[in-house]
């Protein structure tokens, strides 16, 4: 006869583990007792009515009261808004937006309009040339008509001013900089854009191979202003209905996969087309693994 799972009721108020009520409360804690993993009840929740990211902070929550280990989550780049400004280390940015699901962070002063200046500069003198974007059948980098931006890029820690920057934002998004690929700089003139599309690789692609070999999934995104733009030029999000109107300086990072590892749908986005001035930013990938 197996031995019953010995009953444990906490009485400790936990917000989120209680914000659908008191059945979902005994549910999620009763499952974690019997020994059910904490991805599959994630499942299960958000397939009812809880959103991804509120399923998992209960499930923390749960964790931390039956002194159960709390080291479920996927491992991501992830940014914690608990406060409407972030110590960056060498400087202060503003929370301007935060979106939990997708998870979304547009924060602005997250760098200098001198090292926006001087990005740019870095950018020309390497020479500006007509962007590509990966090809899903073989993996190499081609010409797009749905990418009508030049750019140019740098190595990871090419130089000080680069490096500095890369250790900013990997230290804000919890992520090493071995993980993540060296800024790419992108420049859009009026009429150019970039069309929706995904960061992350889709595995059902044989092109996506050649990437994922090298560092595996694209797991964050930040976007960086480094201009102000007269008109056009935001980041959209056409899945959520949501635009970014660049700001030189300010940045937006999002994630490119859920809570449980897997590509995110809802973070399709694209640049809309520059109407007047000239828009130029910096992307900075964060991967899997050691790049």
């Amino acid at each position: 006869m197996s031995t019953p799972v010995a009953k444990l009721e906490p009485t400790l108020s936990c917000t989120t583990l209680d914000s659908k009520g008191a059945t979902w409360r005994e549910w999620v804690l009763d499952n974690l007792q019997r020994g059910c993993k904490p991805q599959t009840m994630l499942e299960n929740m958000t397939a009812k009515v809880w959103d991804i990211e509120t399923a998992a902070q209960a499930l923390d929550e749960a964790l931390a009261l039956l002194k159960q280990p709390s080291d479920w989550r996927s491992s991501r780049p992830y940014i914690n808004t608990p406060a409407n400004y972030l110590d960056c280390g060498d400087r202060v940015a503003q929370v301007l937006f935060s979106l939990l699901n997708p998870r979304i962070v547009l924060l602005d002063n997250l760098l200098s309009q001198q090292e926006c200046d001087t990005l740019i500069e870095l950018a020309e003198q390497k020479g500006i040339k007509k962007s590509s974007v990966v090809d899903h059948e073989s993996g190499q980098f081609v010409d797009h008509d749905g990418r009508s931006s030049s750019g140019s890029y740098f190595t990871r820690g090419e130089n000080e001013h680069v490096a500095r920057i890369e250790k900013r934002l990997a230290a804000i998004s919890d992520w090493p900089v071995t993980h993540a690929e060296g800024l790419q700089i992108l420049k859009y003139e009026p009429g150019q854009e970039y069309r929706p599309h995904f960061d992350w690789f889709d595995p059902s692609k044989p092109g996506s191979a050649k990437q994922l070999a090298r560092g595996g999934q694209r797991l964050g995104t930040f976007v960086l202003y480094l201009t102000d733009v007269e008109a056009g030029g935001g980041t959209i999000f056409p899945t959520l209905g949501v635009e970014v109107c660049p700001r030189k300086g300010a940045g937006v990072f999002f994630a490119d996969v859920d809570e449980t590892g897997k590509p995110e749908q809802k973070s399709l986005h694209g640049g809309s087309p520059v109407i007047k001035g000239t828009k130029i930013v910096a992307t900075y990938w964060q991967r899997e693994n050691s790049y």
